[in-house]
Order: C-alpha cells, then sequence, then structure tokens
C-alpha cells in the first residue's frame, strides 16, 4: 500500500496548522497532508525559494492561495520563533496545531 497526503484524517479542515520545516522533507509532506484536508497554513522554514515550492504544491492539490502564509527564517532562533506565531495570529486570528 502506498502513501497518499490525500488520505482521509478527520477534523483537520479549516484548522490553522503552522508547520516548521516546511521548506523540504518531513514538514512539506505535512503541509501537503493538511492543504488535502483543507486547512490553512502556516509554512515556516529557512529557504524562501523551497517555501515557495511548497505552497505552490499546496495549491496543486486544491488549496485556496488566501489559506497560505509562508515565513522565512530559524526554527532556533527565538525572535523568529515568534515571528511564525505572531504572521499566523495577524493573518488567521488562531492557531490550532504547531507541527515541528
Amino acid at each position: 500500500m502506498s502513501w497518499s497526503p490525500k488520505a482521509r484524517y478527520e477534523g483537520l479542515e479549516d484548522k490553522v496548522v503552522l508547520i516548521t520545516g516546511a521548506s523540504s522533507g518531513i514538514g512539506a509532506g505535512a503541509a501537503e497532508v493538511f492543504a488535502c484536508h483543507g486547512s490553512f497554513l502556516i509554512l515556516c522554514g529557512r529557504n524562501a525559494e523551497n517555501l515557495q515550492q511548497t505552497a505552490d504544491k499546496c495549491i496543486e492539490l486544491g488549496l485556496s492561495p488566501d489559506k497560505i502564509v509562508q515565513v522565512v527564517g530559524d526554527v532556533a532562533k527565538r525572535e523568529d520563533l515568534e515571528a511564525y506565531v505572531n504572521k499566523g495570529l495577524e493573518k488567521f486570528g488562531r492557531l490550532d496545531v504547531f507541527q515541528t
């Protein structure tokens, strides 16, 4: 059985999800799963170009661009973590899930 980001998980639609490491690997894969379920995404990572690629993939999977915000930064820096949360709150008004 192969994995698909479209596998169904209950209760993810319209959840606001902050994903660190979203520019590659597991973080990018998590973004795809949440995108397939209609979540609002705060995509965080160090590489702006790769974050854009992740956002583009989420849009290809059917997520509206209005449901995505990208924040470039380093999770190891406290001020960047604060910026991740603040950007998400500014755009979506809440934070439901923190995916690291």
